[in-house]
């Protein structure tokens, strides 16, 4: 602890021997007085706290035959330091009047309290471990920051996509159809509908003015020239009496001519068919 008054011996032999002048010294500045008191007959009294006005501690001194009295004011005024100390066994302190005048620096409005002044703004010193841990850990984060912003500008995978082809036209279907009646027995259902499927072909190709109605259409059909041939032989084979699974010669070679005429896809001019 640094003081910035020490009283001398000569100004502390004057007040033993009659009260004289104060002994001046700064709010808040820790000053001590050496007095001519053996050591341990002297203490300071133990109920100080912090709100005293004139906070005293006794420490043995270098000089013999002497005892030093260390104390901080922290209110402005007259004190007698004798009132903060005591003897050995906590009676009066056998001294004369050691008086001090507390002066205050401070403006006048500054208060009272030295414990109350407003704490010091922030400084950049005192908080540099914590400053130097915070800038580490934002430095670790620009990576892990650019990564994040990687991953979420990266485009999602695009969803395989299963288009569902489209049906099979009454053509395909029909020529499907009349290929397999040439290689392998026919059920209900399949002969069933390669008999629609031939009359839809055909109404819908050769559809005849005022037939509106499908019986009008079929007796049409019958009576064309061009579609009277395969109209009689696929009835034949589909109602006949028998039965048959499979059609005849004579009604396969129809099916086959119709077939190749109406329902193959023709190459495109220029190009050669293989």
């Amino acid at each position: 602890m640094k003081y910035a008054c020490i009283i001398s011996a000569s100004l502390m032999a004057s007040a033993f021997a009659a009260e004289g002048p104060a002994a001046q010294v700064t709010r808040g500045i820790a000053s001590a007085i050496e007095v001519p008191v053996a050591p341990g007959l002297l203490r300071a009294k133990s109920n100080q706290t912090p709100d005293s006005p004139v906070l005293v501690r006794v420490v043995p001194s270098q000089t013999p035959g002497k005892q030093r009295i260390e104390f901080i004011g922290f209110v402005a005024g007259s004190f007698d330091l004798r009132e903060f100390l005591e003897g050995p066994g906590g009676g009066r302190a056998e001294l004369p009047s050691l008086p001090i005048q507390v002066i205050s620096q401070l403006p006048p409005n500054a208060g009272t309290d030295v414990f109350g002044l407003a704490q010091p703004n922030f400084s950049l010193g005192a908080h540099y471990q914590e400053i130097l841990v915070l800038g580490a850990a934002a430095w670790a984060l620009v990576p892990l920051v650019v990564i994040a912003k990687r991953v979420l500008r990266r485009p999602a995978p695009a969803a395989a996509r299963t288009e569902t082809p489209p049906p099979p036209t009454i053509a395909e279907e029909l020529s499907t159809l009349i290929a397999a009646a040439t290689q392998r027995p026919m059920s209900v259902s399949d002969r069933g509908r390669v008999e629609l499927l031939l009359l839809q072909f055909l109404r819908d190709r050769h559809r005849a003015e005022n037939a509106d109605d499908l019986a009008t259409q079929i007796r049409t059909l019958f009576h064309m020239a061009e579609t009277k041939e395969l109209v009689v032989a696929v009835e034949r084979w589909l109602h006949s009496a028998q039965g048959s699974q499979q059609p005849d010669a004579a009604t396969t070679a129809e099916l086959q001519q119709f077939r190749s005429a109406y329902l193959t896809p023709k190459p495109a001019e220029g190009v050669v068919s293989p």
